[in-house]
């Protein structure tokens, strides 16, 4: 007896398909990080992604770079800064690169700086030899560039183990020196001049040329003036532009170079920034101004919006290059401060403020102090007896007085009026009354100096403070129009004639007056 089985055709079961765009916790920070401080250039930003995301990978053999990158396009527009932001974030320094000068090697006889010499040769190291004292950890070999300690010192004591190489202006280098980056794609080791064997298999290369970038300016210019059919476009296609580099770096490099660079990484075009990534540039270089001054010079500096524009529209009356923008923030914001300084024109714990000229042609400095405003329950008895001493100081403040005082007010006369306000509060009865004492000021470390300073006043002028509260980003209407900025309200009580002492030694310790409309 035979049995027969029937059959269905059986349905094919898949699993869910995976989301290859899930990052991990560490890409998404660098995604972030690298977005916020590589201006423009979405194709280099996304290969230091993929280099990135190398550095974690539990299948790379390990054989050859961890990844390489070949950067072209014109000058300054991120290509070198690529390399710099990944070891900032790869060891918390942007310094933290092995750095190499191709216009260093445009001779081959310097290749012994880069690899040592052999046995016989100048620039040969015996490390077996019982006198060699090797450098120390802090310190770079000097002897020879691409050796293991110096991919070591490069990291700067971080505990990542991945070394950021950069090779600058890798076009003006000699063959021989792009032989021996051949042989480092490759394999992922090299042997030095005197034997010994170089791991790079743990290391980013990422090499900047500026190949064709003559080509590509000439064409711009050319296309500005038209001859024969072409349109007046003043701007080369991103086609266009690319075709360019690549065709002379194909004419310029042996094709398993290109091919080692696209085995290991890739190859990019960085295009020209516009004017409003050029701005965004200025924001960046500004902010990084602003720590550093404050670090060396204990100075704060604030750039409004009209001195950014100036600034901006300075860096791109040339060729609107960032190389341009670092030559007007040098000529017109860090020369000026350092004169400053050297004068004693500003001091330490100074608030600069950045601003541009009527004209809107060219920055100029102001002093900013922290302003004082009073009101009391008897305002209109105290603004009686300090009437004459407020039109001084507001005349003084609107012809812009000096740091400490106002050096624009005849202050014999100026101490001649407070004394008869003081007289003339003096002759009233001590009461004590409440009164609301408001301090603005730029910056919190200026808050933070004009707080300490006053209450060391009030303790002078034995008034007592009852309340304290700050507050930031807050815009008051004063006679002198808005003041923005932080805010530290105080209530006190204290005598009339207490009230008018504290207007009088505001100047005195870098505060400005001004009357309250509250």
């Amino acid at each position: 007896m035979t049995t027969a089985i029937a059959t269905a055709p059986v349905a094919k079961v898949y699993g869910q398909p995976l989301d290859l765009s899930v990052l991990n916790p560490q890409e998404t920070e660098f995604n972030t990080f690298i977005d916020r401080v590589i201006i423009g250039q979405p194709k280099g930003k996304a290969a230091a992604r993929r280099a990135y995301r190398r550095t974690m990978s539990k299948l790379r053999t390990g054989s050859t770079p961890v990844y390489a990158i070949l950067a072209l396009g014109p000058t300054t527009v991120g290509k070198s800064e690529l390399a710099y932001r990944l070891a900032e974030f790869l060891h918390g320094d942007r310094t933290a690169v092995l750095k190499l000068d191709g216009s260093e090697y445009k001779d081959d006889s310097r290749l012994t700086h880069l690899i040592g010499g052999s046995a016989q040769w100048t620039g040969f190291v015996d490390k077996k030899r019982a006198d060699y004292v090797p450098p120390r950890a802090n310190e770079k070999d000097t002897m020879c560039e691409l050796n293991q300690h110096n991919l070591e010192w490069s990291r700067k004591g971080s505990k990542s183990p991945f070394t950021v190489v950069l090779v600058d202006e890798w076009d003006k280098a000699c063959k021989d020196f792009n032989d021996v980056m051949l042989s480092i794609l490759r394999d992922g080791v090299y042997t030095l001049g005197n034997g010994e064997v170089v791991d790079f298999r743990n290391c980013i290369f990422i090499f900047t040329a500026n190949l064709g970038a003559r080509d590509v300016e000439q064409a711009v210019e050319k296309a500005a003036n038209p001859i024969g059919f072409r349109t007046g476009d003043t701007k080369l296609t991103g086609t266009e532009t690319e075709a360019l580099f690549n065709k002379h770096l194909k004419d310029f490099t042996a094709p398993e170079f290109r091919a080692r660079i696209t085995e290991n990484g890739e190859i990019v075009v960085f295009e020209k920034l516009n004017a409003e990534q050029v701005g965004q540039v200025r924001d960046l270089k500004i902010a990084e101004m602003q720590a550093h001054v404050r670090k060396v010079a204990k100075v704060t500096i604030e750039v409004d919006d009209a001195g950014r524009k100036v600034l901006l529209d300075l860096a791109m009356k040339n060729d609107g290059t960032v190389a341009n923008l670092n030559g007007v923030l040098k000529s017109q914001v860090t020369d000026n401060l350092d004169n400053q300084l050297i004068v004693g024109g500003i001091k330490a714990r100074d608030c600069i403020l950045l601003t541009s000229d009527e004209a809107g042609s060219a920055v100029v400095f102001r002093v900013e102090q922290p302003s004082l405003l009073i009101v009391g329950a008897d305002s209109a008895e105290y603004r009686e007896l300090t009437a004459e001493m407020d039109e001084e100081l507001a005349a003084a403040a609107q012809s812009g007085g000096r740091r400490r005082g106002n050096s624009t007010v005849d202050e014999a006369a100026l101490r001649q009026v407070a004394e008869e306000a003081k007289k003339a509060a003096a002759q009233k009865p001590k009461i004590r009354q409440p009164f609301k004492v408001t301090v603005i000021s730029q910056t919190p470390e200026q808050l933070e100096q004009a707080r300490r300073d006053l209450d060391k006043v009030f303790a002078e002028l034995g008034i007592k403070k009852l309340t304290e509260e700050t507050k930031f980003g807050i815009g008051i209407q004063t006679n002198m129009g808005v003041a923005m900025g932080n805010l530290t309200e105080m209530s006190v009580q204290a005598d009339i004639a207490d009230m008018v002492s504290l207007r009088e030694r505001a100047p005195s310790i870098g505060i400005r007056t001004e009357e309250a409309a509250l």
